[in-house]
């Protein structure tokens, strides 16, 4: 599928779509929110569907590829 072609559906969901919801609550200005109440639902909508940094998995502690090693060779770490 060309990108063409996923952009344009994707601007055709409807605003009842679910992915439509979430991606409101995540672009959503808390700071333009006056009602106390609305901002805090608003900051726990965005805080539930955050996106999860996972880190690069390539960066791991000196420690943590001894291990592995260990592990894999079957040898007990001391």
């Amino acid at each position: 599928m060309h990108w063409w072609e996923f952009k344009a559906l994707l601007n055709g969901l409807n605003d009842d779509t679910k992915f439509v919801q979430v991606v409101g609550y995540r672009t959503a200005d808390l700071s333009k929110i006056k009602d106390k109440k609305e901002r805090a639902r608003m900051k726990e909508l965005q805080d539930y569907y955050a996106i999860q940094e996972q880190g690069d998995p390539f960066q791991r502690t000196q420690e943590e590829i001894e291990a592995e090693l260990f592990e894999s060779l079957g040898i007990p770490k001391e």
